[in-house]
């Protein structure tokens, strides 16, 4: 997901197709109401705080990135004491 696509993830105010073909209903027959438990989760995120859930994502992936720096710096440190002691 791109950068400017995940900071717009959190506002509100986003259209979604659902919302739009949701405005011409009242034109068309009445969609039968569905009793299928997927029904709410299928269309659209709701329920999900998409903010949290995408500063939640950030949050691991720099958890990641200082793991594997401490992990080269470790591995340099090392590398530096055994060329040291061969002298």
């Amino acid at each position: 997901m791109s950068f400017l696509r995940r900071r717009l993830a959190d506002l509100d105010s986003l259209p979604t197709p659902v919302d739009s073909s949701m405005a011409d209903l009242g034109t068309r027959a009445e969609v039968p109401e569905s009793t299928s438990t997927i029904a709410p989760y299928h269309s659209n995120l709701a329920g999900v705080n998409q903010a949290l859930n995408l500063a939640f994502v950030d949050a691991l992936w720099w958890t990641l990135g200082i793991m594997a720096m401490i992990i080269l710096v470790i591995r340099f440190g090392q590398i530096a004491w055994a060329q040291l002691r061969r002298v």
